[in-house]
């Protein structure tokens, strides 16, 4: 998913940090970028917050 990937770059946060602050497990957070899983109605919700 390039636009979860672009929003961490865009904050230059690290996979960890982003998953942190989603308040989710890296391998999660991973998976999303890697397209294996999507994220939740409220994950998607808070990824398109302007502040995390």
């Amino acid at each position: 998913m390039a636009a979860i990937n672009a929003r961490r770059h865009d904050l230059g946060l690290t996979q960890a940090e982003f998953a942190q602050r989603l308040g989710i497990s890296i391998r999660t957070y991973q998976d999303w970028e890697q397209g294996r899983r999507r994220p939740s109605g409220r994950a998607t919700s808070m990824l398109n917050q302007q502040i995390l």
